[in-house]
């Protein structure tokens, strides 16, 4: 099957060397800040199949971190819709092809958080001054992110809460920590030298800020318009990390597209 992977991050580098050992003739695009791959856009867009990055696109350009800028109109105005597209938030693009958003994929989410969690903990590590052991961290929200964060922290011996809207929200789990309502989290905030916020609504502003610690860490991996209001950025140190699965563990991550995505290669 001939493949063009066009732009992405370092997880499509790994994933164009495991598509090749599976006997696929694969096409590198948007790499030529790496000296790699083809320099021409129609050649790439003429394979049946293009893999993207995720997200595919970012604002009016390709993600393609590792190349000059391409208007994303350029490439979606050239997809034949007998081509299949493959990639991340390809539902707010208007694409006249057959397409598979991999944001959409339960699969591919639960093991993406992976990554997404360690590196979370690499922050903490590396933007406090103190051990874990030695910290608390409460978590915002107990989804696929927030349940693996809290077991990660909980592990390495740091003193854990989660923050859930219904206390039922956790009856499912095998959490064993502190567990706290949204609605009573400024009784505990002072309490935390780490916040990390995962869900996507507004949940952290200036009406937190007077119960946060003034050197606390914030880590916000929650996707836009973020949890963490920008309004308090000035106040407090925080942090937005953007792919997070591509810095940590790039072919893990790699495969992970690959299981989700190998069916449609047949």
């Amino acid at each position: 099957m001939k493949i063009a992977i066009m732009g992405g991050d370092l997880r499509n580098l790994y994933l164009q060397v495991m598509l090749e050992k599976d006997g696929h003739n694969t096409y590198l695009y948007g790499f030529s800040k790496l000296n790699l791959g083809i320099s021409s856009l129609y050649k790439a867009l003429a394979a049946p199949i293009i893999i993207g990055g995720i997200p595919f696109a970012k604002g009016t350009e390709l993600f393609a971190p590792y190349n000059e800028r391409v208007e994303i109109d350029k490439i979606i105005q050239n997809i034949g819709n007998d081509k299949l597209l493959i990639g991340g938030n390809l539902g707010c693009l208007d694409l006249k092809c057959n397409f598979i958003d991999l944001l959409c994929y339960e699969q591919f989410l639960v093991k993406n958080a992976i990554p997404t969690s360690e590196g979370v903990v690499s922050l903490a590590i590396n933007y406090t001054k103190n051990t874990i052991k030695d910290s608390s961290v409460i978590i915002i929200g107990y989804g696929r992110i927030g349940s693996i964060c809290a077991n990660l922290f909980a592990a390495l011996g740091a003193r854990v809460a989660v923050v859930v809207l219904e206390q039922k929200e956790t009856l499912k789990t095998n959490f064993k920590g502190e567990v706290i309502l949204y609605r009573d989290i400024n009784e505990y905030l002072l309490n935390f030298d780490i916040i990390i916020n995962t869900p996507s609504q507004d949940v952290i502003n200036h009406s937190n800020l007077q119960y946060i610690k003034k050197d606390a860490l914030i880590i916000d991996v929650s996707s836009q318009p973020f949890g963490v209001n920008e309004e308090i950025e000035k106040d407090i140190k925080i942090l937005r990390p953007r792919g997070l699965p591509a810095k940590v563990a790039p072919k893990s991550a790699a495969l992970y597209i690959k299981e989700v995505i190998s069916s449609y290669l047949e």
